[in-house]
C-alpha cells in the first residue's frame, strides 16, 4: 500500500515527463503545419539542370540525359562536367565517373545521377538518371 509521501513524490516526475512529451508533440505540430503552409518551392531546391523535368520518372531521364549531354558535348573537358554539378549542389565521385544529387523526403528521396566516359580528361559519353528512393 502506498503512503501518501510516495505518491506525492511520483507527481512531479509525472508532471515532468508530460511536459515533456507535451512539448515534443507540439514541436512537431509546428514543423508539420509551417511545412504544410509554408512548403520549400519544389525547383528553389532543384540544380538548374534538374528543374522543370517531366513529373514521370521514365520521361524526366530521358530529359536529363538529353540535357547533360546539351550541356557537356562529346569533348567536354571533365573538368568542366565536375566544376558545373558540384556548383549545382551534386556529390561528384571523379575517378568512378559519377555524380548524384539527392533531396530526402517522406516518404521518398528525390535522386539524380549523371555518369560519363573520358578519355584523355575529354567526354565521350555521358547520362542521366531521375528516380526516387520510396520507403
Amino acid at each position: 500500500m502506498e503512503t501518501s509521501a510516495q505518491t506525492d513524490s511520483s507527481r512531479p516526475r509525472i508532471r515532468w515527463v508530460r511536459t515533456v512529451i507535451g512539448g515534443v508533440v507540439l514541436g512537431l505540430v509546428v514543423v508539420l503545419v509551417g511545412n504544410l503552409l509554408f512548403p520549400e518551392p519544389r525547383e528553389a531546391s532543384e540544380p538548374p539542370l534538374l528543374r522543370g523535368l517531366p513529373q514521370t520518372y521514365e520521361a524526366a531521364t530521358g530529359a536529363l540525359t538529353d540535357r547533360a549531354r546539351a550541356r557537356f558535348p562529346v569533348g567536354t573537358p571533365e573538368s568542366a562536367v565536375i566544376a558545373e554539378l558540384l556548383a549545382q549542389g551534386f556529390k561528384v565521385s571523379p575517378p568512378s565517373h559519377y555524380a548524384q544529387w539527392q533531396r530526402k523526403g517522406v516518404p521518398c528521396v528525390q535522386i539524380a545521377r549523371i555518369w560519363w566516359s573520358a578519355e584523355q580528361n575529354r567526354v565521350t559519353k555521358i547520362e542521366g538518371l531521375r528516380n526516387a528512393l520510396c520507403t
